[in-house]
């Protein structure tokens, strides 16, 4: 080839390759200059499929911006500290903030700002100094008086984040996310005045707590450096990503540890993690996995209380296990090993504790265990409240007839308090869930604020409760409609109860046998009298008892048939239609099977 062929295809090979797109190479990194950052920007595929899910993480640079400037904006005047509902940890916005940051859409000019208002969020913080395995830095000088504290306040402040490192290190067994300077393993605390009451992030050698909020206030220094300490250990077990179904985990548990590092740290408690209880409590139907953060504390606090601390760990310690992170999974493989129930089972028992809690002979087991007594704490007096519940129904008769529909989230539940009629003998309620949903149901009487038996509960996809009283037995009914992994819509219809003659009173055929039973009910001497049909020419008399929903009745015996034997049935009345029991028989030979209602008569049966 001439030399000057050979250029022509050296330049056409150069000109194809600049001109292919260039891909954003996912080993990319910008660096920030404050806090020395390194944050690698993902391709376009890897962080759809890290972030695409979370409708929290910006995708704009405006976006971006906005975001920023709510939490780093310096704050001029002293704002009302954070209210029951109201955030008070800066992590969720900070992880949403710094997943979006590494979005390949995302211009470094937009990060660049960023790192300014980072930068321009922290006074000068001129005092240093180390207690233990934090290095605090500080200001008591700022012009802006809401910066400032004092020594003692960081010495106090010190005491209880030692304490609770040791906690988190020895007893917990997992050591807060750290850095080494010197051989000394170290977190930098930085005080001043800002928005939330403390924050921290995986990125981030340090944590930010409130000069005011926190640092000055005898009750939140112990509570939220509790909280914001924790994070730390989470981080070490691998929580980095905001993903769809973390925040329950990373910011649930973190309160859960304002309960319990504090009792196990000999720290006088802290009822703070009561109003993040009380917000979960207050709105029930909620996603559990993809839409409560600091409102599930309720559910680790039972967890714990049903399986011990040691099941709060070993959920973290599956979560870091884990290749694909899934903390549903890891919540449920400690339920299932610690608890032997699948995850449903667990929940299930949680959405019935969120109600029997408030009842007066509530059983431990569905019960929450409270650190002493409630008392006044950094604002008010801090008291488990009841669950919300729908008491917008009312059963004032054995004739009353309604319906309503309603719709209840995955992993939430629906709580309907029914007020009895005081004449009401009878009481009927059917719930029915739509057939591309999964449910759970529970029902239960109340009287004077205690519950009765018995209840009824069904994993199906219809429960009915049926159930016979004397005027005023019950005053309420309780139901509670909970979803499973899908929820979805449910019809409630409350039917006009049959009488106990007009469900027992008929014919009732042995499944799949000649056998036939005639039986009658006498409500006023509560006795049920009748005739059996067997083999043909055993004619027998019967007698039995009936105590909703249990039923029972005996043949007596014919003396002139010897192939006539006695039989005994035990069972229960199922809706008025079935009778499920056991069968016994002379030769005390037992076995289950039901009865089925029939409309007419098999055959003539013997009567009185």
């Amino acid at each position: 080839m001439k030399p000057a062929s050979l250029r022509n295809v050296i330049f056409v090979l150069i000109l194809a390759i600049l001109t292919i797109p260039r891909a954003v190479d996912a080993a990319e990194v910008f660096q920030f200059a404050t806090d020395e950052i390194r944050m690698e920007i993902l391709s376009r595929e890897v962080f759809e499929a890290r972030f695409g899910g979370n409708p929290d993480v910006p995708r704009t640079d405006e976006e971006i911006l906005a975001l920023a400037a709510k939490i780093y904006s310096p704050l001029e005047v002293e704002t009302p500290p954070a209210r029951e509902g109201e955030a008070e940890c800066g992590y969720p916005r900070i992880t949403s903030l710094m997943a979006g940051l590494q979005n390949p859409a995302i211009s470094d000019e937009t990060r660049r700002r960023v790192d300014d208002l980072m930068a321009g969020a922290v006074p000068e913080l001129p005092r240093e100094e180390i207690f233990g395995h934090f290095k605090f830095k500080w200001t008591d000088n700022d012009s802006n008086e809401l910066h400032n504290v004092t020594r003692e306040d960081i010495r106090a402040l010190s005491l209880y984040l030692n304490r609770y490192w040791n906690v988190y290190t020895d007893i917990f067994g997992i050591e807060p996310q750290c850095y080494e300077e010197y051989g000394e393993k170290l977190i930098d605390i930085k005080v001043f005045y800002f928005g939330d009451m403390g924050s921290t992030h995986n990125s981030l050698k340090y944590i930010n707590l409130n000069s005011r909020s926190v640092a000055k206030d005898p009750c939140r220094r112990r509570s939220v450096s509790a909280h914001e300490l924790f994070h730390r250990v989470q981080f070490t077990c691998g929580l980095e990503d905001p993903y769809p179904g973390v925040m329950w985990l990373a910011e649930g548990t973190a309160v859960w540890a304002m309960k319990w590092a504090l009792a196990a740290g000999d720290v006088s408690p802290v009822y703070d993690y009561v109003n993040r209880m009380n917000e979960g409590l207050a709105n029930p139907d909620k996603n559990l996995l993809l839409n409560r953060a600091y409102d599930s504390a309720h559910f680790w606090v039972y967890l714990a209380d049903r399986a011990g601390w040691e099941a709060i760990r070993d959920a973290w310690k599956r979560y870091h296990s884990q290749a694909q992170k899934d903390p549903r999974a890891a919540v449920a493989a400690v339920v299932r090993a610690k608890l032997g129930l699948d995850f449903d089972h667990f929940l299930h028992k949680w959405h019935k504790t969120n109600y029997i809690q408030g009842l007066a002979n509530a059983p431990s087991e569905y019960d929450y265990a409270l650190e002493g007594t409630p008392h006044v704490t950094c604002e008010a007096t801090r008291q488990l409240r009841r669950v919300q519940i729908n008491a917008a129904h009312k059963i004032s008769s054995n004739s009353t007839r309604f319906t309503f529909n309603g719709r209840v989230a995955p992993y939430g539940a629906d709580y309907y308090r029914f007020a009895l009629g005081d004449q009401l003998t009878r009481v009927r309620v059917r719930v029915t869930g739509e057939a591309a949903g999964n449910f759970s149901y529970f029902f239960m009487g109340v009287r004077s604020n205690k519950g009765q038996e018995p209840v009824k509960q069904s994993f199906a996809g219809q429960c009915e409760f049926y159930k016979t009283l004397k005027p005023g037995e019950w005053g309420q009914l309780i139901m509670i409609v909970a979803g499973r992994s899908e929820g979805g819509d449910y019809t409630v219809q409350v039917i006009p109860a049959p009488g106990d003659a007009d469900c027992i009173n008929g014919y009732w055929q042995k499944d799949g046998s000649i056998e036939f039973w005639h039986l009658a009910y006498d409500e006023v001497e509560d006795i049920i009298k009748g005739s059996y049909v067997g083999f043909p020419g055993c004619n027998l008399l019967v007698r039995g008892t009936y105590s909703a929903p249990n039923i029972e009745f005996t043949t007596t015996t014919d003396p002139a048939r010897q192939d006539c034997y006695r039989v005994s049935i035990d069972g229960i009345l199922a809706g008025c239609r079935w009778i499920y029991a056991t069968r016994t028989t002379r030769y005390d030979s037992k076995g289950a099977f039901y009865l089925l209602k029939k409309v007419t008569a098999p055959s003539a049966p013997h009567e009185e």
